[in-house]
């Protein structure tokens, strides 16, 4: 497989709220379960069961979460953890987008 199949997917565990709360992970991957069993295997905490995470891929900002991969795991196609925590809002702790910006704190219910 080439390297430039590999796809950028964020692995989270929701706990109820609307955003991605802590931890997650940015997992590049072939494909979505192996983002997700990869992410499963490194996981930060021990009570997390495979079946309780999600996964979202980040195709359509792409470019923006290749500047994090390793470089020599993406030269040779190898599924790998790149960020332990992405980014995150000041003010209410939710991912941010590639373009910086937080989709809860911008959305019309928000303000």
């Amino acid at each position: 497989m080439k390297s430039k199949k590999l796809r950028p997917y964020m692995v989270w565990h929701p706990v109820g709220i609307r955003c991605y709360p802590d931890p997650a992970l940015i997992v590049f991957a072939f494909y979505r379960t192996q983002a997700l069993s990869l992410a499963y295997k490194h996981w930060p905490e021990d009570d997390v069961k495979y079946i309780d995470l999600r996964v979202r891929s980040l195709n359509n900002e792409a470019n923006y979460w290749f500047q994090f991969a390793d470089p020599e795991k993406l030269q040779k196609g190898e599924p790998h953890i790149a960020i332990k925590t992405p980014p995150t809002c000041n003010e209410c702790g939710c991912y941010l987008t590639a373009e910086g910006e937080c989709p809860v704190c911008s959305s019309e219910e928000c303000q």
